[in-house]
């Protein structure tokens, strides 16, 4: 989705400025004080009203800057943008675990406890392509798709046995082309 599909998006309705949205990100904003003013963009991230500006992209980079004016009607977007990606993305991701065989899902979780049950695996911090890693050389077959991979690690998450830290690293699988990846712990 472009910028310009976002800003022909339904809208909420206007809010007065003593309203503060709840949450952060750009909003289109009536500068105060400003009789029959068109509308701006400002970003709001949490606390204050950053700088205003006539395009989206550039009040999102005003993000910091403090706008001297912190009463504003404002109004957001009517619906997450970015919602449809997400279930199509979410729908994708179940689809490729209910695709693979239940003997090799059963093996490949049995793999996962095995592995975080190690001592030297329950300190610090891990991508899920050091088990993946793990597991493959451990004797596991490759699943159906690598789409599988993704799902496997949700799938860990939903049985308490790993649990995200917020915390990236880029990967050193050459496949993966040192992208970001999320880290893990071990849960409790």
């Amino acid at each position: 989705m472009n910028l310009k599909q976002i800003e022909e998006m339904p809208r909420s309705p206007w809010f007065p400025g003593d309203v503060k949205p709840v949450r952060k990100g750009v909003y289109q904003t009536l500068p105060a004080g400003f009789a029959n003013a068109w509308p701006v963009y400002q970003h709001w991230d949490g606390e204050c009203w950053g700088k205003f500006d006539g395009d989206v992209a550039r009040a999102a980079c005003f993000a910091g800057i403090r706008s001297n004016s912190q009463s504003h009607a404002w109004r957001g977007l009517a619906r997450d943008p970015y919602a449809e990606g997400k279930r199509r993305k979410d729908a994708g991701i179940k689809q490729a675990l209910e695709n693979e065989s239940e003997l090799w899902q059963v093996a490949a979780l049995t793999k996962i406890r095995e592995w975080a049950a190690k001592p030297e695996n329950r300190k610090g911090e891990f991508a899920f392509e050091d088990i993946r890693a793990w597991m493959l050389e451990t004797g596991l077959g490759q699943p159906h798709d690598h789409h599988v991979w993704g799902a496997l690690a949700r799938a860990a998450i939903a049985a308490g046995i790993i649990v995200p830290t917020g915390k990236y690293r880029a990967a050193v699988s050459p496949a993966t082309h040192a992208h970001p990846v999320r880290l893990y712990r071990v849960a409790e």
